[in-house]
């Protein structure tokens, strides 16, 4: 499918330009009587468009012209290649742009100059103090943490008793039920 899929795409692009199919196409359509038959539609669409065309076209010789003189001299125009040197130029201007970079990125920062007098000074004001929680302090943290956790649980498991309540009592025939209840008596 995926493989009809491609050579009818071929075929169709193939007779939108007006050329023929290579030989490989030609042996596909040979085997396969569905591309086959695509080509012959879309040749016979393609003929009947030409023909309809034809008779709808409207003479503007000077517009078709100038519009033929404008491609014609667009194509005849040969094109400027690009020198190989103007590449090669660029190509080692980024390099060394490159090399530049990495070296300046490769340089230590200058560190500025502080008198040997006030670095003690420095070190002083910067020094932290910090206290650690004291282990009430971790263990209020923890409960603190833990309840929402606990409340959930017993929430859950309140409903998944009264569900299975509900079950029990929609579920079970009343023998059952009244033989569970006196042995809950005893």
């Amino acid at each position: 499918m995926i493989v009809c899929w491609l050579y009818r795409r071929i075929i169709s692009s193939r007779l939108d330009d007006r050329r023929s199919l290579s030989p490989w196409v030609q042996r596909h359509t040979h085997t396969c009587s569905r591309c086959l038959q695509f080509q012959h539609t879309t040749e016979s669409i393609a003929e009947e468009l030409q023909t309809t065309a034809e008779s709808q076209r409207v003479q503007r010789p000077f517009l078709h012209g100038k519009i033929m003189r404008a491609v014609g001299a667009e194509s005849a125009a040969p094109r400027p290649a690009q020198p190989i040197s103007l590449s090669w130029k660029s190509a080692a201007l980024v390099g060394c742009l490159l090399a530049i970079g990495t070296l300046v990125w490769m340089l230590p920062s200058p560190s500025p100059h502080v008198p040997e007098n006030t670095t003690a000074a420095i070190t002083t004001d910067l020094e932290l103090t910090v206290s650690l929680p004291t282990g009430k302090q971790v263990e209020r943290w923890t409960a603190n943490l833990d309840e929402p956790l606990h409340r959930e649980t017993q929430l859950v498991l309140n409903d998944a008793k009264a569900a299975l309540n509900s079950l029990k009592k929609n579920l079970l025939p009343e023998e059952l039920l009244s033989l569970s209840s006196t042995d809950k008596a005893q």
